[in-house]
């Protein structure tokens, strides 16, 4: 019980604090919705150093040490509260936004960040240890809950009701509470001694999902690189259509989140007959909502993109469970996740406006997930696809690839612009 108390409410206060210092933010820079996808770059690469935190920390054989050492490192966290964000970080014009928003994040809630997110995988490996025979990842679902219930509740209950002087306040607090469960975690393993070696098991779903090869490894953060670029994509779409507001930046992370919950609370909550489908049916749509959605209503334009994103993410992250390894890999699965996440969130804020004219990133997503898909398809023997058969559902699933490669057609073939550039800010076009 203490495990899974301590992982929800390090998920918790996670994405507490993630709108939270991005709402404090975003009036600095103009309202832009690259200061939110900004955010999320700091975000998911500090998580994935907290991830490879916890990959390292579990490779040591002593519980006691692994237990004393993390909790020394929370305790000198602590110095870092509590959390008081000044205006002296405000830009004065001519800046670099996006070097501006990480240096500030870091400085603000960096220590602490790392550590809350270097707890699920540890804590899972801590639970595995503790208790043979009880499956961890079923925490990772709980802990997705517990973040989703954070990001409903920041924009509807906490942001209304409360100053952001008395927020930060509260997540100090929340954090202290934080301390003292993990320390109760560390007090549970240590008291266990020296694990011994735990043979390798067997994933019941796949018989070789014990098996960690490089070719594995690479197919787990391609899934979670394409989840992300998907999200942060039709973040920065619904953003620039709309308002660059909390209410719809919690949108697609909750939906992201949910997709989680979904494919990693059962091993059969994914199942391929009924996702796949859903995504035949959604690109074509989405791939002509880029092209000409500012003709469309907003009550057709955001479901559109919120049922994509919930069904690509769904896809990738329940093959991502369908590969998964035995928990004595637990902590280097996780670590790959991040590592692909961070990819994602890199590609759309560091290296697609930099290389791109046009907003580019969902359909190069969209295209490169519907590509690992049919790789995936082919070449698994349980799948009803395999092999290329039978034929007419391959026509779909290459109609509907087509269909998410329009945008880029689009942007490379002549069009009505004179002139296009773009910025932190947005796409300039004459």
């Amino acid at each position: 019980m203490r495990f899974a108390i301590a992982i929800a409410t390090s998920a918790f206060l996670l994405f507490q604090v993630q709108p939270m210092l991005a709402k404090y933010v975003l009036p600095w820079f103009g309202g832009s919705p690259s200061v939110w996808t900004t955010c999320m770059l700091f975000f998911q690469s500090l998580l994935l150093v907290g991830y490879a935190y916890a990959h390292a920390l579990a490779r040591i054989g002593s519980r006691r040490r692994q237990a004393a050492l993390h909790v020394g490192l929370v305790g000198v966290s602590l110095l870092f509260l509590p959390l008081a964000p000044g205006d002296a970080w405000r830009p004065e014009g001519g800046e670099n936004a996006v070097l501006r928003i990480l240096v500030f994040l870091l400085v603000t809630i960096g220590a602490p960040y790392l550590m809350l997110s270097s707890t699920g995988p540890l804590l899972q490996r801590w639970f595995a240890d503790t208790n043979p025979g009880s499956s961890p990842y079923r925490l990772y679902a709980l802990s997705n809950a517990a973040s989703l219930a954070a990001l409903l509740s920041y924009p509807v209950l906490f942001e209304p009701a409360f100053e952001v002087t008395t927020l930060l306040g509260l997540w100090t607090a929340g954090y202290l509470g934080f301390a003292l469960l993990t320390g109760a975690c560390a007090w549970r393993l240590a008291r266990g001694g020296t694990p011994l070696p735990v043979p390798a098991a067997v994933d019941p779903l796949r018989a070789d999902a014990a098996a960690v090869t490089p070719g594995r490894v690479a197919l787990w953060i391609a899934l979670a690189a394409c989840a992300s670029t998907v999200l942060l994509g039709a973040t920065n779409q619904l953003c620039l259509d709309l308002a660059s507001v909390p209410l719809l930046w919690v949108l697609p992370l909750a939906l992201y989140l949910v997709s989680f919950m979904l494919t990693f609370e059962r091993d059969d909550g994914y199942r391929r007959e009924l996702w796949i489908p859903a995504l035949v049916v959604l690109l074509p749509p989405a791939g002509l909502a880029q092209i000409i959605g500012g003709q469309w209503p907003l009550g057709l334009i955001i479901p559109l993109f919120c049922a994509l994103i919930l069904v690509a993410c769904t896809i990738c992250h329940g093959e991502l469970v369908r590969l998964k390894p035995a928990p004595e890999h637990l902590t280097g699965f996780y670590l790959a996740v991040a590592a692909g996440g961070a990819l994602g969130a890199m590609f759309v804020n560091v290296l697609a406006p930099w290389w791109f004219d046009h907003l580019l990133e969902l359909p190069l997503g969209l295209l490169a997930a519907h590509l690992i898909l049919l790789v995936i398809l082919m070449r698994d023997p349980a799948s009803r696809l395999s092999g290329g058969r039978p034929l007419w559902a391959w026509g779909l699933l290459i109609v509907a690839g087509w269909a998410a490669g329009l945008p880029l057609a689009r942007a490379i073939g002549p069009g009505d612009a004179i002139d296009a550039s773009r910025s932190f800010y947005g796409v300039y076009q004459v």
